[in-house]
């Protein structure tokens, strides 16, 4: 107790007034010949790393490393040996645990370092025996498989700090140094859309800087050539439902395969986006201009036309479409067809209904913003103003008691002269509305 009580009065009375603080430490000009005030305890640690973990380290570290090894290749050991390891590989952190600067240097210094350079050889030898039996399939997995237990083995016995540093290790071994050959079967892992393979593939190389590159490459060209294939065998009267519906398939088929695959990886879906923006603006055919644009809107034409399709179906397909409508580049052109179906379904009055038409104006808004549909909600408004206008002049009729041969339509139409129409067309409505009537 006499020990204990005189230890605790010259660390609080003697040394801790001469100690480093934080702020000196992080940004205190400190030379290397200063050396920090070591309290009773800490100074027993340094005496032991002195006369004991530097004289045996070499020794130690060698066994460890056997030990290690042993584990790897899942030889049987004795259940404490487990437990020996990770404690001999603590004290090296512990006994200067102490420091408020490079506290681990000597644990990276006398075991980290040799454990890398040991794990590096072990895994460089374990691909060449791989390589000479194994398929690019089965060696995926076996990477995969060494890589998990390697991992579940630094958690187990080291520092956390070295659980990254025993990683890329390994990743360099058996996947870097060996691209190559995993390359050389990616065409047809992509061509075939096998999921586990592609999956491994993407799991080995996402950790590998610019791993990735040609395999996203690889899968961009993959789904534009099943695009390109989807619009060669275009043909007939439906060729724009076949063709938006064709690229709808397409797309779906491949986010779909990026969510479950790839995890959602936005590389890979950025991939899907140029392939379908290739696909969408290019010629049909070598010496005519794309015609994507009008496929879209004559599509968008043919669902929003009076059928017997229902309001959720409409509003469903609608939904979709603008996902093709997004790909295309010259959406002017589109603008330009699609007024002119609109124009002649108001006109018309073929529309399935004023919602839909709405809705679909207010999706391309969205998509483009106000300026793009500025004249598609100006035609709504005149078709509003054409209907009320025919019956504003029935009702005149009616007052006067008159026929429509009986009475100028033009002189009714100088009398609310104060109402703006935009377009012309609402004439040719009024007065064919007005002729029925």
């Amino acid at each position: 107790m006499k020990t204990i009580s005189s230890n605790r009065y010259l660390n609080q009375q003697h040394i801790k007034k001469q100690k480093l603080s934080e702020v000196e430490v992080v940004y205190g000009c400190i030379t290397h010949d200063v050396h920090e005030q070591l309290e009773i305890g800490e100074l027993g640690l340094d005496i032991w790393r002195q006369h004991m973990v530097e004289i045996i380290s070499e020794t130690l570290v060698k066994q460890l490393l056997e030990g290690i090894q042993k584990d790897r290749l899942q030889e049987s050991q004795p259940t404490d040996i487990a437990r020996t390891i990770k404690g001999a590989i603590q004290s090296f952190v512990c006994v200067e645990e102490y420091k408020k600067k490079d506290a681990l240097q000597l644990y990276q210094a006398i075991f980290e370092v040799p454990l890398l350079k040991d794990s590096g050889e072990f895994y460089k030898h374990e691909a060449n025996r791989l390589l000479q039996q194994c398929t690019v399939s089965s060696y995926m997995e076996e990477v995969i498989k060494k890589l998990e237990e390697e991992n579940r083995r630094a958690l187990k016995y080291l520092h956390s700090s070295s659980v990254v540093k025993i990683r890329k290790e390994c990743e360099q071994r058996m996947i870097t140094d060996h691209l190559d050959f995993l390359y050389s079967e990616c065409d047809r892992m992509v061509s075939s859309e096998k999921r586990s393979d592609l999956k491994n593939m993407y799991t080995i190389l996402k950790p590998i800087p610019d791993g990735l590159k040609l395999f996203v490459q690889t899968f961009l060209e993959h789904i534009r050539s099943e695009g390109m294939q989807m619009i060669s065998a275009l043909k007939g009267d439906l060729i724009h439902i076949q063709f938006v519906e064709g690229m709808l398939k397409v797309h779906g088929k491949y986010d779909e395969l990026i969510t479950d695959t790839f995890k959602s990886d936005p590389i890979f879906f950025s991939a899907l986006d140029k392939a379908c923006a290739s696909v969408i603006n290019s010629r049909f055919y070598e010496k005519q201009p794309c015609r994507s644009a009008e496929l879209v809107a004559r599509y968008c034409d043919s669902l929003l036309k009076k059928s017997k399709t229902t309001e959720s179906e409409i509003d469903s397909k609608i939904t979709k479409s603008i996902t093709i409508f997004k790909y295309i580049e010259d959406k002017d052109v589109y603008q330009k067809f699609y007024s002119r179906m609109l124009a002649k379904r108001l006109i018309h009055d073929q529309s399935q209904s004023m919602d839909a038409e709405e809705m679909m104006i207010n999706k391309l808004k969205q998509a483009c913003g106000y300026e793009f549909t500025n004249k598609l909600h100006r035609m709504f408004t005149d078709i509003s103003v054409s209907s009320d206008l025919n019956q504003k002049f029935n009702h005149f009729l009616k007052q006067q008691n008159k026929e429509i041969g009986e009475y100028s339509l033009s002189r009714f139409i100088s009398q609310i002269k104060n109402i703006h129409i935009h377009d012309p067309r609402v004439y040719c409505s009024l007065l064919q509305v007005s002729a029925r009537t």
